[in-house]
């Protein structure tokens, strides 16, 4: 059974700023990287890569609203915004949010996460906006140009996520790790110093120093010699 928590837990702030970068990401990737062949019922992209980190370090919750704004904003740029498919790139944010989240996924969770985007989102949910919309004549022949698209991409698509995780997730994994631990050290020096500062000693004449600036330096009127201790 796998461990389930295997990446570094993010604060709030990081989650946020996580989804932001990975949603322009995956606007570029869907709408401007991705290739359609000429005379094909298919369009080969890989705008789904970015939302899966997000699911992976941040939770469903993110990956859901990641992969709508990505849509959203992507939409309202090149083709114009459909709120069905919009509903439908939710809900493929939202799956891979609740398989990913906190995991480092081996080739099988992939392949069933994948499974479950793909049947269950592009070709039957999808199939049925082509259906409402006018798009394909029957639910039928949007079944069948839906799920030509789905075998098209579900291999380039465990080929990419599994890459991504087997390569790039432990190195960002380690990144966040050492960021986290840096961050621990440093809320415990200041635990330690707000909890104890009236007793920790401060070495230095800076503040007798100041003082006496302030009084207008009366020291340097005294003829006399001053034999000080460590403190001075």
């Amino acid at each position: 059974m796998q461990k389930r928590v295997s990446v570094p837990a993010l604060t709030p702030l990081e989650k946020l700023t996580l989804t932001a970068v990975m949603t322009a990401l995956s606007i570029v990737l869907c709408r401007y990287l991705g290739y359609s062949p000429a005379n094909t019922m298919f369009r080969v992209e890989i705008g789904f890569l970015p939302v899966a980190l997000v699911g992976i370090l941040a939770g469903p919750l993110y990956s859901t609203v990641c992969y709508g704004l990505a849509d959203l904003i992507g939409s309202l740029i090149t083709t114009g915004m459909n709120p069905y498919i919009l509903l439908c790139k939710m809900a493929a944010g939202l799956v891979l949010g609740l398989f990913l989240y906190r995991r480092r996924p081996p080739l099988w969770l992939i392949l069933v996460t994948l499974f479950v985007l793909g049947a269950g989102v592009d070709v039957f949910l999808m199939s049925a906006v082509f259906k409402v919309m006018g798009y394909a004549p029957s639910y039928a022949a949007a079944l069948y140009t839906r799920t030509v698209n789905a075998l098209v991409n579900y291999p380039i698509r465990v080929v990419s996520l599994y890459l991504v995780c087997r390569f790039g997730l432990p190195a960002l994994s380690r990144a966040l790790g050492r960021r986290g631990g840096a961050r621990r050290t440093q809320n415990a020096d200041f635990k330690s110093y707000a909890n104890s500062f009236q007793t920790v000693s401060r070495l230095g004449l800076e503040r007798i120093t100041d003082l006496l600036a302030r009084l207008g330096s009366p020291e340097k009127g005294l003829r006399c010699l001053h034999i000080a201790g460590t403190y001075g």
